[in-house]
């Protein structure tokens, strides 16, 4: 779809924040971001993704790796 392409991971630390802002106390990252399900190919930035949200929110909130 046209204006539907690119990282969506480049706002994750805007949404995650939004998430905190919201009442939100866990942040979960969908399975397919850390451990490719179901397609078998992870984000190659996952952990710098997750690194930069929990360095901007700190321990204000819980940050889970997949969803199942």
């Amino acid at each position: 779809m046209p204006g539907n392409s690119g990282c969506p991971g480049k706002k994750a630390v805007l949404r995650a924040r939004e998430l905190a802002k919201r009442g939100a106390d866990t942040i979960a990252f969908a399975s397919c971001i850390q451990k490719g399900s179901p397609i078998g190919y992870p984000c190659p930035f996952a952990e710098k993704m997750k690194e930069l949200i929990v360095k901007d929110l700190g321990d204000s909130i819980k940050v889970l790796d997949y969803t199942h």
